[in-house]
């Protein structure tokens, strides 16, 4: 089922994790996709706020492959995939 576009606000950038190297991590080519984008409180800042865990969830099309350790950009920010879920039972709410 189709996201209707409406829904889909926000612009992400999104590099899918490969799996790691030997010296680094892998991740694929940067591709760009419309998806929805709530902010949440950060739930943790360490001292000299070097380093913020930010609590973001996005929605994006179904077939649209993202796996966990991936990275995406959201207004200048990068986020690391911690949880992914896909969601495509008929009768789910959408976000607002």
């Amino acid at each position: 089922m189709k996201i209707p576009r409406r829904y889909l606000r926000h612009e992400i950038t999104v590099w899918p994790f490969n799996g790691s190297g030997p010296t680094e991590t892998v991740y694929g080519g940067a591709f760009y996709r419309r998806a929805h984008v709530m902010i949440g409180e950060p739930v943790n800042i360490s001292t000299g706020a070097e380093e913020v865990t930010g609590n973001v969830q996005m929605w994006i099309e179904p077939d649209i492959a993202v796996p966990v350790r991936s990275k995406v950009r959201h207004e200048g920010m990068l986020y690391t995939v911690i949880n992914t879920e896909k969601h495509s039972a008929p009768g789910l709410g959408t976000p607002d």
